[in-house]
């Protein structure tokens, strides 16, 4: 089986347990998930055995670093795709939730037929309020993300962009207000405030770039990126993050300068 990777948004109230495994059989398809929620990514392939609390699936890596814990569930195939050089497949719906995987090697991904570790998976939430000339638009999104030194900053960042593209072209020019706030289970709650302007063409040397509206969700990833690396002991509980945008051009003026020592 090919490996294929799923980036979609889910069902309005749609909901995954990951309690209560159903025990899979050899030849049935599975979905295995990185990120689940409004914004879910993650492989389908086949189950190739079943013994005891275990199965195994795939017959190659899906992220192939070892260990881990990725929860598992009965797909059903919508449409394959024939080639010689990649064919893929494209699932429907995740079904009944069997397990986790455990272990991703070279040679296929290992799974266990039990509820989902406590803690394995980071709720996010992205909130955003866009006046445009006028016209409102309003937009709340939950997902959570898989707890990773290595995966979920990047995997924040992936569900902005997929979730948030359609809301606002980036062309255009606005001012964003922007709030994120990182909650731990061990110390207290970090939050961060900007506004800052879109749809500025700046350049740099030959380059030009254009100011990105998500960039608010962008820093609260590479913050949540830094402290899982770090030394210190950050254990990351949810993130949530707001950007209200307001279309057109504005004048920022900063009545005070305060420094606080």
């Amino acid at each position: 089986p090919k490996v294929t990777k799923i980036a979609k948004t889910a069902p309005e109230k749609s909901e995954l347990r990951f309690t209560n495994p159903t025990r899979p059989k050899p030849g049935e398809a599975v979905t295995v998930l990185i990120a689940c929620g409004d914004f879910r990514y993650g492989a389908v392939g086949t189950v190739t055995y079943v013994k005891g609390n275990k199965f195994y699936a795939f017959g190659h890596p899906f992220v192939g670093v070892g260990k881990v814990a990725l929860p598992a569930f009965k797909a059903e195939i919508a449409a394959s795709f024939k080639s010689p050089l990649e064919g893929f497949k494209i699932d429907t719906d995740e079904k009944d939730y069997i397990g986790y995987i455990s272990f991703d090697n070279v040679f296929g991904i290992e799974g266990e037929i039990k509820d989902l570790p406590d803690g394995t998976m980071l709720p996010i939430s992205i909130a955003v309020e866009i006046d445009d000339n006028g016209v409102q638009k309003k937009a709340t999104f939950h997902s959570s993300v898989y707890k990773d030194k290595l995966f979920t900053d990047e995997l924040i960042q992936m569900a902005a962009n997929t979730l948030l593209s359609r809301l606002w072209d980036d062309r255009n020019k606005g001012t964003v207000i922007s709030h994120y706030r990182i909650s731990f289970e061990n110390r207290p709650p970090m939050e961060f405030f900007d506004t800052y302007s879109v749809g500025q063409i700046t350049q740099f040397g030959p380059f030009l770039t254009v100011s990105d509206p998500w960039l608010a969700i962008n820093r609260a990833a590479n913050d949540v990126g830094r402290l899982m690396r770090s030394d210190w002991d950050f254990k990351i509980k949810d993130v949530q993050t707001s950007v209200r945008i307001r279309s057109g051009d504005r004048m920022l003026v900063l009545d005070a300068l305060r420094v606080i020592d």
